[in-house]
């Protein structure tokens, strides 16, 4: 297992991890991979998130412009 070393940490910043660990009566290196953990999952899902909408728009770019709004498309199906 790698070892990560952090310098020059806001002092505020360590106060509130120490804090953390000690509430959930752990380590403050375990806190610390705790926040990195959720912290990866949140970017990763950022990632997903602007990829499934770059998808979207390629989609939309190769179907071209829709026809209206959809207000407008219910009222055409109805006079059928």
């Amino acid at each position: 297992m790698a070892t990560l070393y952090v310098r020059d940490v806001p002092e505020q910043l360590y106060a509130e991890l120490k804090q953390l660990a000690h509430t959930d009566q752990q380590s403050i290196n375990a806190e610390a991979l705790d926040i990195f953990e959720i912290g990866m999952q949140q970017r990763r899902l950022q990632t997903q998130r602007r990829e499934a909408l770059a998808g979207l728009d390629a989609v939309r770019q190769h179907i071209g412009p829709t026809r209206g709004d959809s207000l407008e498309l219910l009222r055409e199906g109805r006079e059928r």
